[in-house]
């Protein structure tokens, strides 16, 4: 028998890190350390990724629950608390959600169907609660705001999209072996093995894979202007270098627009909502203007992010 690791070594098996330049700042700094220290915690028990995966759409509907009953159930024994409650969970929500990655690479790594499951969980997870923020929105402030609100949330999930897209570029080419998975895969290879998972029979597995293929990745590339990305089974040092050197400021602009850094506000700002009843309407314009310039600015910089070719000419 192995010796047994202790926690800290759990800990640091589990806080592991992509390439830094692809990673948001927000996660890094906040959200992945907090879930390493649950992802460490649940190493030893049998607990699976996927289990932590729906713990994160359990409690996240709670959170949506909790904001229901706050807002919109008459006489609730919430009070403003309703809305610390409904933040905190959320909060809570979004640690299982970075938990079950860091888990699963720390147990041997995780699988696509994997990564396909906790990101439709996001959606599953943002959606109800977003549409009831935008309601409360425009209850308080009135048709303009809620319009302005929804217009939002979607621009907000384009950013997103943006955000996966042009990592999964960065990924494809700032690494010696590009990483399967992660985005980072061109439509062929996802199309090969879609077909083998139409073959198999599995309803469930077709289902998810359907809305990866049909869904994020093609949805994504829209969002981000970007193509099928071509990946070669090996960068050289020198391209990685000339890639890295040319691209590495446009994809940390682009960092702060992933989920990470949305929710974050999304969350704070409905805690805030126990304050001022301004904060959630606030967090709107925040994702408009401030995250909506960083992916104007993200996006047409992203346009040239096309892999290098030791000896080709650079202009070409």
């Amino acid at each position: 028998m192995g010796t047994r690791l202790s926690f800290k070594d759990r800990y640091d098996q589990s806080l592991v890190f992509k390439l830094r330049d692809v990673e948001e700042p927000i996660d890094m700094v906040w959200h992945r350390p907090l879930a390493a220290l649950l992802a460490a915690a649940l190493i030893p028990l049998p607990i699976t990724p996927n289990q932590v995966t729906f713990m994160s759409l359990i409690v996240g509907w709670c959170a949506t629950a909790a904001f229901y009953a706050t807002v919109f159930v008459e006489d609730s024994a919430f009070g403003p608390w309703g809305f610390v409650l409904s933040g905190l969970l959320m909060f809570f929500s979004v640690i299982f959600d970075c938990a079950d990655g860091q888990l699963a690479r720390a147990k041997g790594g995780g699988t696509r169907m994997g990564r396909i499951l906790d990101g439709l969980v996001d959606v599953l997870v943002m959606a109800p609660l977003y549409v009831l923020v935008v309601f409360h929105i425009g209850d308080v402030h009135g048709t303009f705001a809620f319009w302005f609100s929804a217009f939002a949330g979607l621009f907000a999930w384009g950013q997103i999209l943006a955000y996966d897209a042009i990592k999964s570029t960065y990924l494809a080419n700032a690494m010696e072996y590009p990483p399967k998975g992660d985005g980072a895969e061109s439509m062929e290879e996802v199309q090969a093995e879609y077909d083998e998972i139409k073959a198999s029979g599995k309803w469930v597995d077709i289902i998810l894979f359907s809305i990866y293929v049909h869904g994020l990745i093609r949805f994504s590339r829209f969002f981000a202007n970007k193509k099928d990305i071509e990946i070669k089974e090996r960068n050289t040092p020198g391209e990685i270098e000339t890639f890295v050197g040319k691209h590495r400021t446009t994809m940390r602009i682009v960092s702060n627009i992933g989920l990470g850094s949305h929710v974050l506000f999304f969350y704070g700002s409905i805690i805030a909502l126990a304050l001022s009843d301004w904060a959630t309407y606030a967090a709107q314009w925040l994702f408009v203007f401030v995250f909506g310039a960083l992916f104007v600015v993200g996006i047409s910089r992203s346009r040239s992010m096309e892999p290098v070719y030791e000896g080709a000419d650079s202009d070409e």
